[in-house]
């Protein structure tokens, strides 16, 4: 597959060093910010659910991701 982003200095867009290293806090993020969306009824019971599920297939994709990188 081409590469058709680059990142600066060729990092990688999470996992490395900065903001996107801990991917654990990341993700408590990301969750924090869909609950305060469903409790200001921004999005549905359903979208929320949907999201939440959606966000944490997404965190186990990039700790398998980073795992990988490190063999």
């Amino acid at each position: 597959m081409e590469q058709v982003v680059l990142y600066d200095q060729g990092k990688n867009g999470f996992g490395e060093s900065g903001l996107s290293s801990n991917l654990e806090e990341m993700e408590k993020g990301e969750l924090k910010n869909l609950k305060f969306a469903y409790n200001e009824k921004y999005i549905t019971p359903v979208k929320y659910g949907f999201a939440v599920v959606f966000s944490i297939l997404k965190y186990f994709r990039r700790v398998l991701i980073v795992k990988g990188r490190r063999l």
